[in-house]
């Protein structure tokens, strides 16, 4: 009988085996060493805001995950510091031009949000931005492009381009005459020359046709020559008004609403920034400045002289049928009862209906602008008597209101909503 010792080798194994068992190894051991990814996607790639807003660009997990205990790393591509730095619950250090200027949205990040907010823009926050993201699964980064603009400095002067194109066709038109001016008295020569027997018995009918064609050129010129000094008045009207403009940028003012003087049916924030449409009816004083029926309210600040500006946001819901209106009101409007909002009624203002917009004169101005602007700032200037209102995005106006006699008399911001319809007062500089 034969004993088996531990030494002897095994049987052998089919080769096949061999093959696959080794395959399988390779295999687990490629898992093994590799390195897993984390997918982070930026909803909007390209984002665009103005000088002196605040903005927020927006990042996510994908698919969506708690991202609490991430290392979160946002940075200006082409800076050597972080412009926000967040690990484990905790804000790390960051570079100092953006020190008490960012916040990463925590409310967020349990749904994997890894959105950032930047307040006080100035053109220097433009560029592109990463964010990048490190935990127990990998890494992973997406990029964002911010724009900053200066509103003042693309405000566009279609009058410019018009004195431009006036000025070059009146030097060609000028051109023109002459050229056709000599060629028709070089022909008046020549034919005077094949006619000489005829001219020396009609002597003046050679001049006369001359001083004719003279006559219409100098009559186009000075047609011409009316034109142009027009548009150079409207142009000189135009610069006065942006003057005004640039100098209501720098007055302005923040305003609060005046809750005494709100609709029943109107709430407003704690901080008096913000007012909503609600269906339910507060029970509130009737108090005399209180509006009753109109849904309106003023606000606290009532403006005697002076320049100042205020931003307004339209905050629309998707979906909903909603419409406001602001501007600026008398002191004296009437408060109680129905009334017609217009100028002659004391009321300055624009409205907002299903996406249109609309100067409330009488009857109503719809204004054709695309896409409509959902941010504006109120200028009121009391002693030249206008208020303007402008798009908040590129600085553009959208309407001029010239104020009527006032005496003295307050204006205050006026603000009217209607069904779903919320307003909010921002700080911003123009």
């Amino acid at each position: 009988m034969h004993s088996v010792s531990g030494c002897d080798p095994p049987s052998s194994a089919p080769p096949w085996r061999n093959l696959l068992a080794y395959l399988v190894a390779l295999h687990l051991l490629h898992l093994g060493s590799g390195r897993a990814q984390v997918m982070v996607v930026a909803p909007s790639v390209h984002v665009t805001a103005v000088v002196g807003q605040d903005v927020v660009l927006r990042c996510q997990l994908s698919p969506c995950k708690d991202a609490w205990s991430s290392d979160i790393r946002w940075i200006q591509q082409g800076s050597s510091g972080f412009v926000h730095h967040y690990q484990n619950g905790v804000d790390l250090g960051q570079m100092e031009e953006y020190k008490g200027r960012t916040e990463l949205l925590r409310d967020g990040l349990s749904d994997g949000n890894l959105d950032l907010r930047i307040t006080a823009l100035s053109s220097s926050d433009s560029g592109s931005y990463s964010c990048a993201v490190q935990d127990e699964d990998g890494y992973g980064e997406a990029a964002v492009t911010l724009e900053v603009s200066d509103p003042f400095s693309q405000i566009i002067h279609p009058w410019k381009v018009a004195v431009a194109v006036v000025s070059t066709l009146l030097v060609v038109s000028l051109v023109i005459i002459a050229f056709l001016f000599i060629k028709r008295v070089a022909q008046s020569r020549e034919l005077s020359e094949c006619f000489q027997p005829f001219h020396q018995q009609f002597p003046l009918m050679e001049l006369m046709e001359d001083w004719r064609v003279l006559g219409s050129c100098m009559a186009q010129a000075e047609e011409m020559d009316k034109q142009a000094e027009e548009i150079e008045e409207q142009a000189e009207e135009t610069e006065i008004k942006d003057a005004e403009l640039n100098k209501q940028a720098e007055e302005i003012v923040k305003v609060t609403l005046n809750s005494r003087t709100a609709n029943p049916l109107l709430v407003i924030s704690e901080d008096l920034r913000s007012v909503r449409w609600e269906r339910s009816w507060q029970h509130l004083p009737n108090l005399q400045e209180r509006f009753d029926t109109m849904c309106c309210v003023l606000g606290q600040q009532g403006f005697q002289e002076g320049r100042h500006c205020w931003e307004v946001e339209v905050m629309r819901q998707q979906g909903t049928y909603s419409w406001c209106a602001l501007g600026v009101a008398r002191a004296s409007v009437k408060r109680k009862g129905e009334t017609v909002v217009s100028p002659e009624e004391g009321t300055w203002a624009l409205q907002y209906d299903e996406g249109k917009l609309k100067a409330l004169t009488a009857p109503p101005t719809l204004l054709t602008l695309s896409p409509v602007p959902t941010r504006i700032w109120v200028c009121l200037d009391y002693a030249l008597g206008w208020v303007t209102f402008i798009n908040a995005f590129n600085g553009t106006e959208i309407y001029t209101f010239k104020l009527a006699l006032l005496n003295g008399e307050k204006v205050h911001p006026w603000f009217w909503l209607g069904t779903n319809a919320k307003l909010c007062l921002r700080d911003s500089s123009l």
